[in-house]
Order: structure tokens, then sequence, then C-alpha cells
């Protein structure tokens, strides 16, 4: 268990960096009509979670399997999760997000939920609400953050290969990523890296290809840009009509994409109310 309790240690120091950070830039989302509160509550209630995660050393929250392990899933499939201990910890969570009134279907099956997904059947969550559904990934997002940390100190190099795979979709939990981002530093300069809103995950995908589709043609995947919004591009695939956000950091390091892309929302309105598009890119939508 020491292993996984570091891994919680360090997505508390990522919550308390995100909150900082949020702080730092909350100026930038004065539009957003109250978006970035709900989502500085969700931040609060994470670090309340883990801070009971970690007074309370509660045991045997997840564990590798025993024997041979196998990669021809995403790795969440190999994990042998307490639904139980996690689902006992939900109602810790939501008493400080603004999500009072969730359904019956949520609040009674709370471990069926997360045993779902931890068997890798995100289909499950179709049956929540939007809202509900916010709340529900923010609750999971301390474990499934903490599990991909601490499954990438477990590996040498061959196995880690798994989560760098240009794949569009994430090696740890199987999910789409929400955005991307651009970075100066050696290892990621030439590629567009991607990041997924459920574990945090990111992992280095291609420059120009659409993410949804797989276009590689330039002319069909055009960049929208605006003075408002400078460290924010929007990429819209002309052949699936998707677009997808893109977060540039090679000017400022110091910007988180999680909350860039959360203090862009007006962007994605704008992109919503002036092309045509085929789904939402923005589980905020």
């Amino acid at each position: 268990m020491t292993g996984s309790m570091n891994s919680f240690e360090q997505v508390m120091k990522n919550i308390d960096l995100k909150l900082s950070n949020l702080n730092k830039r909350k100026g930038v989302g004065a539009t957003l009509e109250g978006v970035p509160d709900i989502y500085k509550n969700i931040l609060i209630s994470q670090k309340n979670l883990v801070s009971k995660i970690l007074k309370e050393n509660i045991k045997d929250i997840y564990s590798l399997p025993a024997g041979e392990k196998t990669f021809d899933r995403p790795f969440i499939g190999n994990l042998s999760i307490n639904a139980g201990s996690v689902a006992n910890l939900f109602g810790l969570f939501i008493q400080n997000t603004p999500f009072y009134n969730i359904s019956s279907g949520l609040n009674n099956n709370i471990e069926k939920y997360v045993r779902n997904v931890f068997n890798d059947n995100y289909d499950y969550l179709t049956r929540l609400k939007p809202d509900e559904i916010v709340l529900f990934e923010g609750f999971l997002r301390p474990f499934l953050e903490s599990m991909a940390i601490y499954l990438r100190s477990k590996f040498e190099q061959g196995d880690s290969d798994n989560m760098d795979n240009f794949s569009n979709t994430c090696s740890f939990c199987g999910s789409e990523p929400s955005y991307g981002f651009l970075k100066s530093d050696d290892e990621t300069q030439n590629y567009l890296m991607l990041e997924c809103s459920k574990c945090g995950s990111a992992w280095r995908y291609y420059r120009v290809q659409c993410v949804f589709c797989g276009e590689e043609d330039p002319s069909k995947l055009e960049i929208f840009k605006s003075d408002e919004y400078g460290n924010a591009g929007l990429q819209y695939c002309k052949t699936c009509k998707n677009y997808f956000k893109i977060i540039d950091l090679r000017n400022d390091q110091t910007l988180i994409p999680e909350i860039e892309d959360i203090l862009t929302i007006p962007f994605d309105i704008w992109m919503h109310k002036n092309m045509p598009l085929e789904i939402s890119a923005n589980a905020v939508l």
C-alpha cells in the first residue's frame, strides 16, 4: 500500500497546484457565470477526499493482480479495486460540491457505478444526467490519477511505452482526451500532447492529424484563434465536423491545461454557435 499512498500524496500536490493556478487566473473566467467556482469546489472536494485517504490509510483501495500482467486492454482493467471502500467515500466528496440534488440512481447505486467504471465499462455512465457525470468523474479523478501514477512507477521503460503509443484514447483508462497542449521541451516540442480528463495521463500524438477521425490533410484541418483567448486554439476537422481544443504553453509553461480548458469555455460556445458539429468536445457544454 505504500506505493499507492505515495501516489495519493502526488495527487494532493497536483490539486494544490491547480487551486493556486486557478486563483491566479480567476479574472480570465469572469464571464463564465460560476463555472470556475463549480470547478474550484470540485477541486476542494477532491482535496478533502485525498486528505481522508492519507489520514486513515484505507487498506487495499487497489492493487496489481497476482501473476503475469497483460496489456491488451486499458491498464485500468488489470487492477483489483475495492469498490466498496471507494463508494463509501462518496458522501464525503459531495459535501463540498454544488450538486446536492443528485438522483437516487447515483446515490443508491454508487458502488455499482464504481465497479463498472473500474471494469472499463464507461458506457454505464450514460445512465446519469450530465451534471451527475461531472460530479461522478470529479469523485473518481483522485483514484484514477493515483493509479496512473502508481502504475507508471512500477513498470520499466519497455512497459511504460504502452502509455505513449500515439493513440487517440488513453492507454491507462481507455478514455478519449478532452484537449491537447503544446510545450517547448525536448521530449514534446515536435508533438501534440493529449491529456485525459479522467485520470490525468498525457501522451504524445501527431501535430497534424484529427484526433477523432485521423484526417491528415492540412487543408481539411482549420485552426481557429481568438485575441481574447490567445493561448487556446480550436482545430476543426472538415471531414468529420468535430473540433479539438489545443492549449499553447510554449510561451508560458506555468499554465495548467486543465484549468485553461475551463477558462476558455466561451471559445467552445462560439464554436458551437458558428460551425456545424457532430459532437461536443467539452463535457461542460
